[in-house]
C-alpha cells in the first residue's frame, strides 16, 4: 500500500517536472526574471494582506455551517484549522489530505468526528459552488473568446453536481439506518447513521445553506483579488472580469490530482490561458510563479501554527450549554 502511494507520488513529480519543462522550454527565462525583479513590493504585499481577509471569510463560512450542528467553535480556532490543512494539502499527497488533518484537529477540539467530516464536506461544497458561479459570472460578462462556451458548460456542471450533492440529503426523507449488528458491518451503519443524521441537521436551516454559497463565492472573489493584485504588481495588463474566469479555470484544472502541489499544470494553464488574451508567456509564467510564492508563505504560516501556535480551543456544545 505505502509503496504504491510512493509510486503514485512518483508519477505526479515525473509530471509536474514534465509540464514545467516543456512550458520552460517555450519561455524566454530572463523575461520571466525581468518582470519578477521589476516587481512592485507594496501591491505584492497588499495581496498577500488579502489572503488572510478571504481565510477570515471561509472560517467565517465554516462556523456558520457548525452551529448548524450545536457547536460553537472559536473563530481564532478555525482560522489556526484552516491555515493548518492548507498546510498540510501543499506537504503531504493528496487533494484532501488538508481538508483530513484539520479534521483529525477539530475532533481533538471536541467535535465529533460524524459531524466535523460533514461540517467540511458542507464547506467544501458551498466553497466550489461559489467557484462555479465565479467561473459562469466570468464568462457571461468578459470579452467572449473560443473558450467562453467550453469553460461555461463546464461550470455549469460543476456547479450542478455540487448542488445536487449539497441539497440531496435535505431533499430526501430520512432513513432509518440499523447499527445494530456487531463487526466491521455494525460499525459501518453506525458511521452512515451518524452522517446522515449530521448532514439531515441543514434540512431546518435551509438559509444557512445560501449564506454558505454565499461566503464561498466571496471567498473565491477575493482570491481573483489576490491574482488581480499580483498581475498590477507585476505589471501585467488583464481586465478583472477576464482574471475572474481564468483563476476559476486554474482553480478547477487544480482538483485534477495529476501533478505535485498543482506545479506545472498551474504555471501551463496561467500562461496559455492569459496568452489568449495577448499576455506574452513569460509575463503569465510570472504571474504563476509569483502566485505558487504566496501559497506557500501561507503554507508557512500553517506550518508554523502547527508547530509553534497556540492549539485550536475546545468547541462548545451549545444545545449541552443551554
Amino acid at each position: 500500500m505505502m509503496l504504491r502511494r510512493h509510486g503514485w507520488l512518483l508519477v505526479k513529480a515525473g509530471i509536474s517536472l514534465t509540464l514545467l519543462a516543456l512550458l520552460f522550454s517555450r519561455i524566454n527565462l530572463q523575461q520571466v526574471l525581468d518582470t519578477l525583479v521589476t516587481a512592485n513590493p507594496l501591491l505584492l504585499l497588499i495581496a498577500f494582506g488579502v489572503t488572510g481577509i478571504s481565510w477570515a471569510v471561509n472560517s467565517a463560512k465554516w462556523g456558520h455551517l457548525l452551529r448548524v450542528l450545536q457547536h460553537q467553535v472559536p473563530f481564532s480556532t478555525l482560522i489556526i484549522l484552516n491555515y493548518i490543512g492548507f498546510y498540510y494539502g501543499l506537504v503531504l499527497p493528496g487533494q484532501v489530505s488538508g481538508e483530513v488533518m484539520k479534521g483529525v484537529r477539530l475532533t481533538q477540539a471536541g467535535v465529533p468526528a460524524s459531524q466535523t467530516a460533514v461540517s467540511i464536506g458542507m464547506d467544501r461544497l458551498t466553497g466550489l459552488i461559489g467557484l462555479g458561479l465565479l467561473g459562469i459570472g466570468g464568462l457571461l460578462l468578459a470579452p467572449r473568446t473560443a473558450l467562453t462556451l467550453p469553460l461555461l458548460m463546464l461550470s455549469a456542471a460543476l456547479t450542478a453536481l455540487c448542488l445536487v450533492v449539497l441539497l440531496l440529503p435535505q431533499l430526501l426523507p430520512v432513513v432509518a439506518i440499523a447499527h445494530t449488528a456487531d463487526g466491521p458491518v455494525g460499525r459501518l451503519r453506525a458511521v452512515l447513521h451518524d452522517l446522515l443524521t449530521s448532514a439531515g441537521a441543514y434540512r431546518k436551516a435551509p438559509g444557512t445553506l445560501i449564506v454558505a454559497v454565499a461566503g464561498g463565492l466571496a471567498y473565491q472573489v477575493l482570491v481573483t483579488l489576490v491574482n488581480y493584485g499580483a498581475a498590477l504588481a507585476l505589471g501585467i495588463d488583464v481586465p478583472l472580469l477576464t482574471l475572474t474566469w481564468i483563476v476559476a479555470t486554474v482553480s478547477l484544472l487544480n482538483l485534477l490530482p495529476i501533478a505535485f502541489a498543482g506545479l506545472g499544470l498551474r504555471e501551463g494553464a496561467y500562461a496559455l490561458l492569459l496568452a489568449q488574451q495577448g499576455v506574452p508567456l513569460s509575463q503569465g509564467l510570472a504571474l504563476s510563479l509569483t502566485v505558487f510564492a504566496i501559497i506557500v508563505a501561507q503554507g508557512i504560516i500553517g506550518g508554523v501554527l502547527e508547530v509553534v501556535g497556540p492549539k485550536p480551543a475546545p468547541a462548545a456544545n451549545r444545545a449541552a450549554s443551554k
